[in-house]
């Protein structure tokens, strides 16, 4: 494939920021500065207030503890909107072995990803979920 999948960007975070900076009457650029991965309300909370000087409050936690859902609908929609702009199609197809197991079919709630259960797998319905891009046959 050779078309790259969106990544998140410092523009995907500063969206997410201002739609959270929106709720809690905050500055965006603040709390992009102050994010990273897998961030929660109340470590975003306590770097504001560190980097910032922002007066926290518990409800103002729950708050920002949705910024890594508002970073990850943004990319998300990204994903898919590449897949159409992009007409990203499935590279194998469903049976194939891959590295990582069997892949048994295309994950119907994110872009461009296979469900793929793991060689020696012995749970019926557990599967794991794998970017096309990164679905190597053997």
């Amino acid at each position: 494939m050779n078309i790259q999948r969106p990544e998140v960007s410092k523009e995907t975070i500063l969206s997410a920021s201002k739609i959270i900076a929106s709720i809690v009457d905050g500055n965006a650029e603040e709390i992009s500065n102050c994010y990273y991965p897998h961030i929660n309300g109340y470590e975003l909370a306590k770097g504001l207030e560190s980097n910032y000087c922002w007066d926290i409050h518990v409800e103002m936690i729950e708050e920002l503890d949705g910024i890594q859902y508002e970073v990850d609908s943004i990319h998300k929609k990204a994903c898919i909107q590449w897949v159409i702009d992009e007409d990203i199609k499935p590279p194998l197809e469903i049976g194939t072995a891959i590295t990582e197991g069997v892949i048994k079919g295309i994950y119907k709630h994110d872009a461009a990803m296979y469900t793929v259960i793991k060689h020696g797998e012995t749970m019926e319905n557990r599967h794991y979920i794998i970017k096309f891009e990164n679905a190597i046959a053997i």
